[in-house]
């Protein structure tokens, strides 16, 4: 360990991915005011830090480090942290080892600096108190890109200098240690690692000699070095910001990792989430759905991953899969042995190669016309090029004849054409007769391509033997009956022929969430109409029942979605919505049907009451109430054209219905915190909601900071005062204490991280504030000088469009989901 205090800054500097991915994970803890928390390995104090948040001043972290120069560096940092203190030490002796003294242990990317792990588990669990419990990230080998790091830009030397201090363990092993220990394992599970970014060159090479602990020698990376592995592995040498893949690619700025380098989350873990961007930061839900449908090529493109072990086939492979498959025609020539041998050793469970592709269906589904055919020529890109990458592992030869059972625009049909050369032929046909004649104009040059209107019941040469390869590719989930379609495409193929299809088995969860938050029940429903998608194994049932022997198939893990240069597409519908769309959000999340009957408690000016509207449909009802008169009329001003809405001024202690078993389900959005008599509100919605009704709510169980910040800096005590006094939060274990009481069967209770609030410019984050706290906000006493002092703090800038108001890491908001029997 090269002991320099200038090291230990730069790891403060630099440790962005351990911090990201350690607050991540502290996001999923149930983590408690009061608590006491062990951070082993700390670093520089950044995690520690933002424990000591989350504990409160009634708990305490003590972090330690065995780098006595990280610890200074994290005293230094930290000195204002009451409830936090820095020690030297490991886990071999660490402040109140072996004493029952902590909740909960925490040690972010540690473990496998730890060459004596039983006795580190042990030592754990003789420090924690009864129920404690510990959360580990570790990696279970070294990540290839450390490897790649060292054998280009160092040598053998500094190579065995960081081997010989690093301990992996395989993940089986980690747990047979921790279960050894004593320990009960909740949760263990993998996380695939996500892509680096640096500011420069420098900077990563700063990044691997601070996180190695300066073993690597920044001397040995000589300029000539530097631009092989940067033209090698990265983005480019001169992009802004530098990033580091194992292939180049034309997307997102990120450093990729093999998928063989998996994060073991040990306990609890969050896993990785679909984030979306968008550059129109201030556009209203419908703009950024047209957005989100114009631009959702825009991906980075495929790359192939190496060997991935069985555990993270069977963890990973299982979920939200597309399929790869090939399927051989029996026939006089006997099928290639290794193909039949790799399927076998794939079903095994043992090394299998995976395509890792980035894909999106089809957003919207396209309606029939010459426009949206030309739109989705456009924006199909991750279809062609997963198809271009399906096409590649078939053996395609000159003077083939191939037919493209749905070819889209045509683009994989040309690529096809250029495979199998003059003397072969391409015969590409689709149901959509726009597309047909999109694809005709576009690829007219091309002498041995014909494209036609068609489909699997119905195409060129079907029954006649014609064709040694039948390509379908995202097509499959679209044709009602595959029995057919099968049947069919086998007596189109020559003798030993091959059909090679990719295909998704379910809807993705993505394209679910794309309907829920961006479209309505009715385009949902359209969708779905139209989708049909069978398991794998009965795709697999149906081709062999057509005569088809399989050769192989194989499960792609679909990875997370990406946009170039672009914004928090959701970020800017919540903000620009200003809660609306969390509560949205938590609609759509309830099973909501035609014909229910739904109180809103608390409703504002109505917007979530006319969504309600919308799904419960005119068989349906919606009743709306608010205790402030003057938002109720501005509802039924606005919401006049809505018919099974009303409105009325009403609170959780006088509602129409109350008490009636009227509702099938009770709403209440933000609203919790406002009322005194919680246990008597409670008792009103259980009385008034038919039996299994359910109440939905979400709520504050502390006042956000964001919120005594405002307060503080831009009012005065008076105000400060005469907000609280009508905030009535509770923590959320009373909540759940109460709705019991009230003798609801709770089905679903978590906390959910708030999101940064983005306003036009700062007269109208004021006059949110003002009005979501009902008046007591006073805009007269936010004088200019206060409100540029409060910018320059909290925001992104008084005059930066549009104005970003910043939520802390420990703010959080609760939701409850409970059930009457």
């Amino acid at each position: 360990m090269s002991k320099s205090k200038d090291v230990a800054k730069s790891y403060q500097q630099v440790s962005v991915f351990q911090r990201e991915e350690g607050k991540k994970l502290i996001d999923d803890l149930e983590i408690h005011r009061g608590h006491v928390i062990l951070d082993l390995g700390c670093g520089t104090g950044e995690l520690s830090a933002y424990l000591s948040e989350l504990v409160g001043q009634d708990g305490r972290v003590v972090a330690v480090d065995p780098d006595s120069y990280r610890v200074e560096v994290a005293r230094e940092s930290h000195t204002q942290v009451k409830n936090l203190e820095f020690h030297e030490g490991s886990s071999a002796s660490f402040p109140g080892m072996g004493s029952e003294t902590y909740d909960v242990v925490f040690s972010n990317f540690v473990l496998h600096w730890i060459q004596d792990k039983e006795e580190a588990f042990k030592n754990m669990f003789r420090s924690l108190k009864p129920a404690g419990k510990i959360v580990l990230t570790y990696s279970d080998r070294s990540a290839s890109i450390y490897h790649k790091t060292y054998s280009e830009l160092q040598n053998s030397e500094s190579m065995e200098r960081l081997l010989s201090k690093l301990y992996f363990e395989r993940k089986s092993k980690i747990e047979g240690t921790c279960s050894a220990a004593g320990f009960d394992i909740l949760k263990s599970i993998e996380v695939k690692m996500k892509d680096f970014e640096f500011e420069n060159v420098e900077s990563m090479c700063l990044f691997f000699s601070a996180s190695n602990q300066g073993r690597f020698v920044s001397e040995l990376a000589t300029k000539d070095k530097v631009s092989r592995f940067c033209a090698r592995y990265t983005s480019g040498e001169n992009s802004k910001p530098l990033t580091k893949t194992l292939f180049k690619y034309s997307g997102s700025s990120r450093i990729r990792n093999a998928s063989s380098s998996i994060l073991n989350f040990v306990v609890l873990t969050k896993l990785s989430t679909i984030s979306f961007n968008s550059a129109e930061r201030r556009a209203d839900c419908v703009s950024i759905a047209k957005y989100f449908c114009s631009r959702w090529n825009c991906f980075v493109s495929l790359r192939i991953g190496p060997t991935i072990n069985k555990n993270v086939q069977i963890q990973r492979c299982r979920k939200e899969l597309p399929a790869s498959v090939a399927f051989s025609k029996r026939g006089r020539k006997k099928t290639d042995r290794r193909c039949r041998d790799s399927s076998r050793s794939l079903a095994d469970g043992s090394q299998a190669r995976f395509t890792q592709i980035l894909l999106l269906e089809q957003v919207i589904r396209m309606s029939n016309s010459k426009h949206v055919a030309k739109s989705y020529q456009q924006l199909s890109l991750i279809q062609r090029e997963h198809g271009k990458k399906l096409i590649d592992d078939v053996q395609i030869h000159r003077g083939q004849v191939i037919l493209d059972l749905g070819c889209g625009t045509g683009e994989l049909s040309a690529y096809l054409s250029e495979l199998v050369g003059q003397d072969g032929r391409v015969v590409a046909v689709d149901p959509d007769s726009y597309r047909v004649e999109v694809a005709r104009e576009s690829h007219r040059e091309v002498k041995n391509l014909a494209f036609h209107e068609g489909s699997s019941a119905s195409f060129p040469g079907m029954g006649s033997e014609t064709y040694d390869i039948v390509f379908s590719n995202f097509v499959l989930h679209w044709i009602q009956d595959k029995e057919e379609a099968f049947k069919n495409v086998f007596r189109s193929l020559k003798p030993t022929g091959k059909i090679v299809v990719s295909y998704g088995d379910r809807l993705p969860s993505i394209i679910d969430k794309i309907y829920r938050e961006l479209q309505n029940s009715e385009s949902m429903e359209r969708m779905l109409s139209k989708l049909y998608f069978e398991r794998r194994s009965k795709i697999e049932e149906i081709c062999s029942a057509a005569g088809f022997e399989i050769v192989k198939s194989v499960d792609v893990k679909m990875e997370d979605l990406e946009f170039e240069d672009v914004e928090s597409l959701c970020s800017v519908i919540s903000a620009t919505n200003q809660g609306r769309f969390e509560g949205k959000k938590l609609i759509d999340d309830v099973q909501i049907h035609r014909g229910h009957v739904i109180l809103d408690l608390g409703c504002g000016t109505g917007e979530l009451s006319a969504y309600l509207s919308e799904l419960v449909g005119e068989d349906g009802r919606v009743v709306a109430v608010d205790p402030d008169s003057y938002r109720v009329e501005v509802a039924q001003e606005s919401h006049r054209q809505v018919k099974n809405l009303e409105f009325q001024e009403g609170s959780s202690a006088s509602f129409p219905g109350m008490g009636s078993e009227t509702y099938d389900i009770v709403f209440s959005n933000f609203v919790l915190h406002w009322i005194k008599d919680k246990e008597e509100a409670f008792k009103n919605m259980f009385r008034s909601l038919k039996p299994a009704g359910k109440i939905v709510l979400t709520y504050n169980d502390r006042l956000p900071s964001i919120v005594s910040k405002i307060y503080r800096e831009l009012q005065n005590s008076e105000s400060m005062e005469r907000m609280l006094s009508k905030v009535y939060c509770e923590r959320r274990s009373k909540i759940e204490g109460m709705c019991s009481a009230a003798r609801f069967d709770i089905v679903k209770s978590f906390d959910v991280k708030m999101k940064d609030f983005e306003f036009e410019n700062v007269e109208s984050m004021c006059s949110f504030i003002a009005a979501t706290h009902q008046g007591r906000f006073v805009s007269e006493l936010a004088t200019r000088d206060k409100v540029s002092r409060f910018c320059a703090q909290y925001t992104s800038g008084e005059n930066s469009k549009p104005l970003t108001l910043y939520t802390d890491e420990g703010d959080y908001y609760s939701v409850l989901i409970a059930a009457k029997p």
